[in-house]
């Protein structure tokens, strides 16, 4: 089974569970309490589903639907997108308006629940990809590709990713490892 967004001015706000040929809507008939979902990763049992200004958590469901569980804002956010699980129940989240990339520690838990600003000096991050202690980072804006190494708590390096990108090229798509 595969989680997909769909992200579209006619589906405004709907998150679907694709499970082989079976296809669950959010909110069929119903209103989500989502506005423009971009981005999401999977927590365990929940679902985080980054939304414009916050970040919303829905269960999954054993029959697949999702339902929703919390949501909480984040600060100074205006256009959260790609989002990326970084622990057990922490999430870093890219705001490419805003050339933010927040930490949420213990998202899951309103009572220890941390927000803070992982970085705040790439302009534009649009994709995120965690993997073995580093987050990379896309930034079509600055043409580069950056790397962040979350143990040190600190950027690493950069590399320069050629021409400047193509509207609609500016994540990631991790394939190799399929479907986790």
């Amino acid at each position: 089974s595969s989680l997909v967004s769909l992200k579209s001015p006619f589906l405004e706000g709907r998150v679907k569970f694709k499970e082989g040929f079976k296809a669950l809507y959010l909110n069929e008939g119903k209103n989500s309490g989502l506005s423009a979902p971009a981005g999401m990763v999977i927590l365990g049992d929940t679902l985080a589903v980054a939304d414009v200004d916050k970040i919303a958590i829905f269960t999954i469901e054993d029959n697949g639907e999702l339902k929703p569980l919390t949501s909480f804002p984040i600060k100074g956010a205006q256009s959260l997108g790609a989002i990326v699980k970084i622990g057990s129940n922490s999430i870093a989240v890219a705001d490419a308006k805003a050339n933010k990339i927040y930490k949420i520690e213990n998202c899951l838990d309103a009572d220890s629940r941390l927000i803070s600003i992982l970085t705040s000096k790439i302009r534009n991050p649009t994709g995120l990809l965690a993997d073995d202690g580093q987050l990379f980072i896309v930034s079509p804006s600055s043409n580069k590709l950056y790397i962040y190494d979350l143990a040190a708590d600190k950027p690493d390096r950069s590399i320069a990713i050629g021409p400047k990108a193509k509207q609609g090229q500016t994540g990631f798509v991790s394939i190799a490892r399929g479907l986790e």
